[in-house]
């Protein structure tokens, strides 16, 4: 990953929490609008509580902030959100204990630090969360708190139901949602990431110009191959060539020319080869073909003539026709070693007694003594 994604990710990420908070932000909106007013009517039947006084308030200041959105940071909207489901149940316990909802919004709060924030964040907002229900427990087992409305009375009021089921169900629900929403964008981005990391992987796997494999793919595939060499008893075959002539074009033409010429000599050499086969550009004009599961040297060689000539034929419109020559050394597994590097440089000194011996020739590499 190069340096100037990572902090793309990291925006990306950021901008996952600014939806999910917006959307948190939305659905408390619409809770206070709806939870506030069915909230306050239960005055007809408990009486005036501190806590209607709490939830108009939080209704109001909610409102405004969402009217104001889009000038308020995330995170100073995630912190007023948290504070608001914290004053909502603390304030729900201290007036109704179990009987309301109030835990219900702490246990949410909780919630949200942990998707935003991660695990130990979580536990640490759960944390308090008992902390604080455990507090509350005490007092109203002790005495020492007391609820100030009849518990049967207010079990039986539709307002007290409605407002229970805003708090205890809409609420967690339009949370959950939120959740969901977030977790549906980070797949996404995921995929995403996915995606840019095999076109990375790609673009450090394969050669640009030619869009053939690089050296360490090449080795890579060799090895593999002598792994079945070693337990099938069958051949292996490189094949290594430069082109002659090439940097005479390249300096007489041009690079773009060169270029050119290159990328036809993959392009014809991939048309000699088998499915199973491999050519790589390891440098410059310089290229390593795989032949693996070859009957015989006779075989490679076969296959080292058609690269030849496919390589030699001219390149180039009528007026501009150039032309460049291939050498090419073989070597062959067993018999020249058993190890990638060793018979790349077999093959490689073999192509130079090739170069030696004249254009568009082919020599196969001395036999390892025993």
């Amino acid at each position: 990953m190069t340096g100037d994604q990572a902090p793309k990710y990291s925006d990306d990420i950021a901008d996952l929490r600014h939806v999910m908070v917006n959307r948190i932000l939305a659905g408390v909106t619409l809770l206070a609008a709806i939870g506030a007013p069915i909230s306050i009517l239960r005055v007809f039947f408990t009486g005036w509580l501190p806590l209607y006084a709490v939830h108009g308030v939080i209704a109001v200041f909610v409102i405004l902030l969402w009217l104001l959105r889009k000038r308020v940071a995330y995170r100073v909207k995630l912190i007023i959100i948290l504070i608001l489901f914290w004053i909502i149940g603390v304030a729900g316990l201290f007036t109704l204990g179990l009987v309301g909802a109030g835990a219900w919004w702490l246990v949410t709060s909780a919630l949200l630090v942990e998707v935003l924030y991660g695990k130990r964040s979580g536990y640490l907002a759960m944390s308090a969360v008992a902390a604080v229900v455990l507090v509350f427990a005490i007092l109203f087992v002790s005495g020492l708190l007391q609820l100030s409305v009849d518990t049967n009375l207010f079990s039986q009021q539709a307002a007290a139901w409605a407002t229970f089921a805003v708090g205890a169900v809409l609420q967690p629900l339009i949370v959950f949602s939120a959740v969901g929403a977030l977790q549906g964008r980070i797949v996404q981005l995921n995929k995403r990431v996915i995606a840019q990391a095999e076109e990375i992987q790609l673009l450090a796997d394969t050669d640009e110009l030619t869009k053939l494999p690089r050296r360490h793919v090449a080795y890579d595939r060799l090895e593999q191959a002598l792994r079945i060499v070693a337990r099938e008893k069958n051949i292996v075959a490189v094949l290594f060539f430069d082109l002659n002539g090439f940097k005479n074009i390249n300096d007489a033409y041009g690079h773009a020319t060169g270029d050119r010429i290159l990328q036809a000599t993959a392009d014809r050499a991939r048309s000699c080869l088998r499915a199973s086969d491999t050519i790589a550009r390891i440098g410059g004009d310089e290229f390593l073909v795989i032949l693996p599961g070859v009957g015989s040297v006779d075989d490679a060689t076969l296959t080292a003539n058609k690269l030849v000539a496919a390589i030699s034929a001219p390149v180039g419109s009528e007026e501009s026709e150039l032309t460049v020559g291939a050498s090419i050394g073989i070597a062959l597994a067993p018999e020249h070693g058993m190890r990638a590097e060793d018979l790349v440089n077999a093959a490689d000194h073999a192509m130079y007694a090739a170069k030696k011996a004249g254009n568009n020739q082919i020599r196969v590499a001395e036999s390892t003594p025993n």
